[in-house]
């Protein structure tokens, strides 16, 4: 299951998934909003999308919510974004303190991992 904002990115994704022999849905949806049903999926992994997005608690809150209980949130850090963006990733950050849901569980310098209760 794929997620993006972008149509464009979304027609793409499925070119290249349909190129490769890879079954994948791939749905055109807000991060903030998504279309899925309460603790839908066991892993939410995200690319660096909440540092880049408006109103990112609400994001966040979102992940949550379709996170299983248990889940796991793979999500990049802000030394993995401060290098693959170096400009417009400063001061930018995820407002973990707004979700009281997710707790840290292992951090490897680019990625790390937080789970649900």
């Amino acid at each position: 299951m794929g997620l993006d904002y972008d149509e464009q990115l979304i027609a793409e994704a499925q070119s290249n998934a349909e190129r490769a022999g890879i079954a994948a849905e791939l749905i055109c949806a807000d991060l903030r909003e998504m279309p899925f049903e309460d603790d839908s999926f066991d892993v939410v992994i995200d690319f660096g999308t909440l540092y880049h997005v408006a109103r990112a608690d609400d994001g966040l809150r979102e992940v949550v919510r379709v996170l299983a209980p248990g889940g796991l949130f793979v999500h990049e850090t802000r030394i993995s974004q401060l290098l693959s963006h170096p400009v417009r990733a400063r001061g930018r950050t995820i407002p973990w303190d707004t979700e009281t849901a997710l707790r840290r569980k292992r951090w490897a310098v680019l990625w790390a991992t937080r789970t649900t209760f």
